[in-house]
């Protein structure tokens, strides 16, 4: 048996209201569903994820179920397929994660002001602030690849393709495994297989 499916039948033997750790393990499990190749399922992801976000009550927990359900809505990965009302939802939860402090959340959000997106107008200096909150954040990381080329190119990118094309420059120039994973982020589902095979 799987791990998966050990956790599934622990979920499904437990009362999630009296039970804050298999609120836990189902918020653990959403996010597994949406990032594991071998396990990819988009709608447990959502449910878990969702389910996860209303029911803890521990708000370091809260501010991950916040950020991961914000990016299923970002990535279209379910819904409506309304891309504009689901950036608008995942902007809303990576506010909300921001808020508690995630570093996760303050970098999605400078994502939305470099490409407008979530109903936000492009701007500069909010990109600027929130990669530089999402660095200095409790647990975040060290990836300064998004502020160096921001700060060498002095404004945001005409669009997804033109930012990508920075990234790529940089990490060619770098050779830096972070900035390759930014690029894989960043990259939406219809450019995903002409971007991995260019570096194949």
């Amino acid at each position: 048996k799987s791990l998966f499916a050990l956790n599934e039948n622990y979920i499904n033997k437990s009362n999630i209201l009296n039970n804050q750790d298999v609120i836990k393990t189902i918020g653990t499990l959403g996010w597994f569903y949406n990032v594991d190749h071998d396990f990819f399922d988009f709608e447990k992801s959502f449910n878990y994820l969702k389910t996860a976000s209303k029911n803890v009550d521990d708000g370091s927990y809260l501010k991950y179920y916040q950020n991961n359900l914000g990016v299923i809505y970002d990535q279209d990965r379910y819904g409506n397929n309304s891309t504009k009302k689901n950036n608008e939802l995942a902007y809303d939860l990576y506010k909300l994660a921001a808020k508690r402090g995630l570093h996760h959340s303050y970098g999605n959000l400078a994502k939305f002001y470099i490409l407008g997106l979530g109903g936000v107008e492009k701007n500069y200096e909010k990109a600027i602030k929130y990669y530089k909150l999402a660095r200095i954040a409790s647990s975040g990381d060290d990836n300064f690849s998004d502020l160096k080329v921001l700060y060498e190119k002095k404004r945001v990118p005409i669009d997804l393709n033109e930012y990508i094309s920075w990234l790529e420059d940089y990490l060619i120039k770098n050779q830096d495994a972070q900035t390759f994973q930014q690029i894989a982020w960043l990259i939406d589902e219809n450019e995903k297989k002409k971007i991995v095979n260019m570096y194949l």
